[in-house]
């Protein structure tokens, strides 16, 4: 009986961590265009519509926009298209 609640512990802990590691991505984008106070908040905006967006962090200060999502949901290039579309030029910053 312990060695089954063991194993089934061993089967969740296992299963979950497989899960928590699936579609985990995140990108940063340099967002040149990006000048004024209401700029952050309509990208921030946009990103966030997003379905598998999990974070979104925008800095005015260097220009950039940080995305965590769910890859197995979006992409890289659906969310520089989200910022286009929100009227915005961007780039993955390597």
């Amino acid at each position: 009986m312990l060695f089954t609640r063991m194993l089934t512990l061993g089967l969740f802990f296992t299963a979950g961590a497989c899960i928590a590691l699936a579609g985990d991505g995140a990108v940063t984008l340099s967002v040149e265009t990006m000048i004024c106070g209401p700029d952050p908040h309509i990208i921030q905006q946009s990103l966030r519509a997003l379905p598998g967006v999990h974070d979104v962090a925008i800095s005015l200060e260097s220009r950039t926009a940080s995305v965590s999502f769910d890859d197995t949901q979006t992409s890289v290039d659906a969310i520089q298209e989200a910022v286009a579309a929100a009227g915005y030029a961007s780039h993955p910053v390597k």
